[in-house]
């Protein structure tokens, strides 16, 4: 048999080739997949929550997150200060990124609730500033004036989108109370590497740090009771209704007198009494004050941190409404006095709608503030703004801020801000330079709404009832009688939303009258036109004793009208001395006999009392 010589083939030599082929091609492999490991490994460790492969393939979900990069966009001007537009830029790269890295996720199967937790925990991290734009976000302000004004509008608006969205990730809510979730606990997810959970936490860390630091430097002093602002929000949920007001001891006489009368209509809310520390409001009179079912005083000295400026006169207000322990608040001034329930405010239309109920000032004097109010909002400017008074220029009075109605757990970031307005900035410094917000509008009033306006925030309502005024007329030519005396018609109104049904005898001369009544008071009417509430006490001099006031100095009271002055006037409404204005209009509304009678009382209430002149 002959043999076949395979090496006379040259088989030997190809399968050497072949041999020296295959490990060339093995070694290409094993470095190809060194490097895709190293380059793996440096995307879980970075720290940047920008990167796009910076969240590790573990916690990658494929639901897609709630886009809060886009709603922080839409509330960031367009025209504005570079810490807004590198701010805008970053979130909006971030929450691109992030919902990219979602829809090409990964291998891990994981429950539904795990899944939205890790898609909304992303979703907030994608929030996180660059570390450029935290710095500007933190630094300390240094402008003045509306310029000022403006820098602090932007950085709430950027906190107000952060401190949600971290709220949101914590929250855990039930019927009647709230909680917080252990995220730390739940990124400890078994069967997580090591390098994942590092990333995760790390990332947390850093965002715990920028929303409370950021919140700090934003709203100064209201950390002091609770130490963190996730806490007092959470203090708030399903704390019910009631009353707060601040005052000290000389107004002591008249808060116990309104809080009398109106238990007798039948209000039976809780009432937080705030004061500045015991020279403020004595213990005898505090006792006094507590006598009263449902009635508490707080020492609002030691919730608020003034350290660089001093909280007092009207700046409590805000500080007040924050700090009460209610959910719903209505703050009054000690001043104030109701015809009606006070609480049927809370069931007020416009306030279940909005959350937050104000109440119009005196359309006195025109000043226009448009220019101001473009310079001091972030664009767009809202309709509400340009409804405005100070907007249109029909007077620099757009807001009495004698009662407030607020929801604090849907409005907690532009309260936080009008404490601002109302603290630190609250003051302007010759030496300094500094110009404060009392020198641009006039006291705490307007600070409410614009706190709303800074915030991106523009649910809330003026109460559609007109002001007024009540008192006796003022009878310039000859007199005349109540009755008309064949020249007019008579009218009969109802009350149909806020206390019992009453009638009240409306005069209203056929052709313009010009009638005038002068007080020192301002009346709020409700929207079937009788009187709600009244701020400026009963008396001509709210701090002497009202031994002098008698029920007839009430007889009628005039309406405002709606952007239209009385016949051959250019002012409806004449400021006098001693903060006595008065009121010209065409037509005037006799005091019904409920009216009548809540003012007795009211009267013989404040007699009871030994005033000190």
């Amino acid at each position: 048999m002959t043999s076949l010589n395979l090496s006379s083939f040259g088989f030997p030599r190809r399968r050497s080739a072949v041999c020296r082929f295959l490990a060339i091609v093995i070694t290409i492999a094993l470095l190809f997949l060194i490097f895709a490991q190293q380059n793996t490994s440096a995307a879980l460790t970075s720290k940047h929550p920008n990167d796009i492969d910076s969240t590790p393939v573990l916690l990658q979900q494929q639901s897609q997150p709630r886009d809060r990069s886009t709603d922080h966009t839409e509330l960031v001007p367009h025209k504005a200060r570079s810490i807004e537009n590198i701010h805008e830029r970053e979130i909006s790269h971030a929450g691109h990124q992030h919902q990219a890295s979602i829809q090409n996720a990964g291998q891990k199967v994981v429950t539904d609730t795990e899944s939205v937790f890790m898609t909304n925990f992303w979703s907030t991290m994608a929030l996180m500033p660059s570390e450029l734009s935290m710095k500007a976000l933190m630094a300390p302000f240094v402008d003045t004036g509306d310029e000022h004004l403006k820098d602090v509008a932007t950085r709430v608006r950027i906190f107000k989108t952060a401190f949600e969205a971290w709220e949101d990730l914590h929250r855990v809510a039930s019927e009647d109370q709230v909680g917080f979730s252990n995220i730390l606990q739940r990124l400890r997810s078994p069967g997580n590497s090591a390098v994942d959970i590092r990333n995760a936490i790390q990332r947390y860390d850093e965002f715990r740090y920028y929303v409370n630091r950021l919140g700090i430097t934003l709203f100064p002093g209201t950390n002091l009771a609770f130490g963190d602002h996730l806490l007092l929000h959470a203090s708030f949920y399903k704390a019910g209704r009631g009353i707060v007001l601040t005052l000290g001891d000389h107004q002591v006489y008249m808060v116990l007198t309104s809080i009398r009368a109106f238990r007798r209509m039948g209000c039976t809310l809780p009432i937080e009494i705030m004061y500045l520390g015991e020279e403020d409001l004595g213990e005898e009179f505090r006792v006094m004050l507590e006598e009263i079912p449902g009635v508490i005083t707080r020492d609002l000295s030691i919730m608020v941190d003034d350290q660089g400026w001093e909280l007092k006169g009207w700046a409590m207000k805000p500080w007040a409404v924050l700090m009460s322990s209610f959910q719903e608040v209505l703050f009054m001034d000690a001043d104030v006095l109701f015809f009606v329930d006070p609480e049927t405010l809370f069931e007020d239309p416009q306030y279940q709608a909005t959350g937050a109920l104000f109440f119009k000032d005196r359309n006195l004097g025109r000043e226009e503030k448009r220019k101001w109010l473009k310079k001091v909002l972030p664009s767009p400017i809202s309709g509400k703004v340009k409804e405005n008074r100070l907007w249109t220029g029909e007077s620099g009075h757009m807001q009495d801020s004698g009662i407030v109605v607020i929801d604090k757990w849907v409005h907690f970031v532009p309260v936080l801000l009008a404490t601002r307005l109302n603290g630190i900035d609250r003051d302007g410094n010759s030496d300094t330079g500094k110009k404060g917000v009392y020198e641009m509008v006039y006291g705490d009033k307007e600070t409410f709404w614009l706190s709303w306006e800074m915030a991106g925030v523009h649910d809330y309502a003026f109460h559609s009832g007109p002001t007024g005024i009540l008192g006796i007329l003022k009878e310039p030519e000859a007199e005349r009688s109540l009755e008309p005396d064949g020249g007019a018609e008579e009218t009969d109104t109802q009350e149909e939303d806020q206390s019992p049904r009453v009638s009240a005898k409306v005069t209203k001369a056929v052709s313009p009258q010009n009638h005038t009544a002068c007080s020192p008071q301002l009346l709020h009417l409700g929207n079937t036109g009788r009187p709600l509430w009244l701020n400026g006490w009963i008396s001509q001099n709210k701090f002497s004793a009202p031994n002098d006031v008698d029920i007839d100095n009430f007889q009628v009271f005039l309406k405002e009208p709606v952007k239209k002055n009385p016949s051959g006037k250019t002012e409806m409404w004449e400021l006098e001395e001693n903060n006595v204005c008065c009121l010209t209009v065409d037509s005037f509304t006799e005091i019904s006999k409920d009216d009548k009678h809540a003012l007795e009382v009211m009267i013989l209430l404040a007699k009871e009392y030994e005033w000190e002149v």
